[in-house]
This record gives C-alpha cells, sequence and structure tokens, in this order.
C-alpha cells in the first residue's frame, strides 16, 4: 500500500484512509510521529501517514481491505476490517494478514468481518482451521465487536 511522506500532507488534502475504507480531507498534521486526523462525512479519526495515500481520481484503490488501529513503529496493526469485500477478496487479505501477524509474533488479532448474514464470518472461520498457527478463535465480546469480529489466538 503506497502512503504519502509526511511533508507532504497538508490540512484541506483529499487521501484515502485505509482504517476507514473510503476516501477522506485532511484537517491536522502530521505530528512528529506521523500522525494525521482526517475527516469524513463530519467524523474525524486519528491515524498514521502510513495509512493514507493520495485519494484515487476513479473511486477507491484496489486494495480495499484495510489493517487497523496501529500497534506498532512499522504500522502493522492486530485488527483486519474485511466489511464490504467479497469472500475471495476478504480470504486472501485474511491469508496477507495472518502469515504477518504470526511473523511479527502477535498473540492475538481481530479480524472484523461485519454482522450482515454471517456469510463472510462463517467462511472466514472454515478459513482459521486451516492454519496450524491458528490455536483457537471466537466470536468478540460484547465490548469488542460482538458477531460482527472474530478474534483469533495464534501460537507464539
Amino acid at each position: 500500500m503506497p502512503s504519502l511522506k509526511p511533508l507532504n500532507v497538508k490540512p484541506g488534502m483529499k487521501v484515502w484512509a485505509y482504517d476507514i475504507g473510503s476516501a477522506a480531507t485532511v484537517v491536522a498534521g502530521p505530528d512528529a510521529e506521523g500522525r494525521v486526523k482526517v475527516e469524513r462525512k463530519g467524523v474525524r479519526i486519528d491515524t498514521h501517514v502510513s495509512r493514507i495515500t493520495k485519494a484515487p481520481e476513479d473511486g477507491e484503490p484496489k486494495e480495499r481491505a484495510t489493517v487497523i488501529t496501529s500497534d506498532s513503529a512499522d504500522g502493522f496493526s492486530s485488527t483486519l476490517n474485511l466489511r464490504g469485500l467479497l469472500v475471495d477478496e476478504a480470504l486472501e487479505s485474511v491469508d496477507r494478514f495472518l502469515d504477518a501477524a504470526f511473523l511479527r509474533g502477535l498473540s492475538q488479532v481481530t479480524i472484523i468481518h461485519g454482522k450482515g448474514k454471517g456469510i463472510l464470518r462463517q467462511k472466514v472461520q472454515e478459513a482459521l482451521t486451516g492454519y496450524t498457527f491458528v490455536k483457537s478463535y471466537r466470536l468478540g465480546g460484547i465490548n469488542e465487536g460482538g458477531v460482527g469480529v472474530t478474534v483469533v489466538e495464534l501460537s507464539t
């Protein structure tokens, strides 16, 4: 995923914010740590400059799955947002995400698949059984997103 250099990001700039999976406007930043505030439809979020890119002219970028809430210095996160993806796209994203999380030594990750009819949740959970380094998985608790997320425990 391409990102913008911190010096090139300025308030008023139109960007694609991977954390929310849509175009947004930069309203503040970046600060010394590369954090920026972006706004979409009156809602502001904090994100890292590595999680945004120049807004495409013709709609959204090809990569639509989003890794959110950066946990590490390299910008990787323990949360993957699959909402809005087709099953095949989602499963490819899960594969890349789980491999990267395992290689980084994470013990737990969260996959946001949304509630809907439960088809994406079912397919993601079926796929989880094929990973030797997945110890267990469960639906999110009430404060974690409930049936809209799957929490995965990884071998370390």
